[in-house]
């Protein structure tokens, strides 16, 4: 049985994500904050109930006419069961139900191929994200994939695109935003080099921080939508990092060519 929880299960979930998903906002956050946004409305969980156990969770987080789907988890003793597929349509569902939202994001790990299939082909790959340990080793990756649901007309002005204009208009517009470079000019500003950036566009240093990245070869690496300001952030990484690789070939042609024009970090 798949139903919407309530604060009553809200350590039952945290209890279940904090293992599999450390570094989700909801363990770090604790599991008397998901208790408070499950009873405010403010975060809807949806939980997988196999013998009065709660075994699978997954969870969406809307942002006006804005809906992220994650916190995907399944109890490693009931996998391979088909669980996860139907937590995934159930949210999807409830997404496509409320009229108000015209984006529906998730994330999917890359180390996890599974993960990758189980949202169909009408979630398109729109950037990437990179989890590092404290040494700068890359340990996954992540994949945003988003689904356009009502195409409405959206136009982002910015400050300064410089030379990745064309790439950032072009995701841009997968996901039906025109995005327009007002070109101001850009301060000679030193930044600290690092080996990931995510950066606002609507930010007042954008358009000297993305000058810098540009100057030192930095490789835009898409967008990284999020609940709490839903487009305004894309990645960048640094050009000299050592790489990564995964076992396995995506089977979606237009998401495994959209990570090689990125950066070549797949398997041949």
């Amino acid at each position: 049985m798949i139903k919407k929880a309530n604060s009553t299960n809200s350590l039952e979930i945290f209890n279940l994500i904090s293992p599999l998903l450390p570094n989700n906002f909801i363990v770090k956050s604790g599991s008397k904050c998901l208790r408070d946004n499950l009873r405010r409305g403010n975060y809807i969980s949806f939980v997988k109930v196999v013998d009065n156990e709660l075994i699978g969770h997954i969870g969406v987080l809307i942002n006006k006419n804005f809906a992220l789907i994650d916190a995907l988890a399944i109890r490693e003793d009931n996998r391979n069961k088909g669980y996860a597929k139907s937590l995934v349509k159930k949210a999807v569902n409830y997404c496509n139900r409320i009229k108000s939202i015209d984006y529906i994001v998730t994330y999917v790990t890359l180390n996890n191929s599974y993960s990758e299939k189980i949202f169909d082909n009408k979630f398109k790959p729109v950037g990437i994200s990179f989890i590092v340990n404290d040494s700068k080793k890359i340990l996954d990756l992540e994949l945003a994939l988003c689904k356009l649901k009502n195409n409405k007309k959206i136009c982002f002005e910015v400050d300064f695109l410089g030379n990745y204009c064309n790439e950032i208009c072009k995701d841009y517009k997968t996901i039906g935003i025109k995005i327009s470079d007002k070109r101001k000019i850009p301060k000679k500003i030193k930044f600290n080099s690092k080996f990931f950036y995510e950066v606002d566009l609507f930010n007042s240093s954008a358009k000297d921080l993305i000058f810098y990245l540009s100057k030192n070869n930095y490789i835009y690496t898409g967008l990284l939508p999020s609940g709490k300001d839903n487009f305004k952030t894309i990645g960048f990484i640094k050009n000299n990092f050592k790489g990564y690789k995964i076992s396995y070939k995506l089977d979606n042609v237009s998401r495994r060519n959209f990570i090689l024009q990125k950066v070549r970090i797949l398997n041949s």
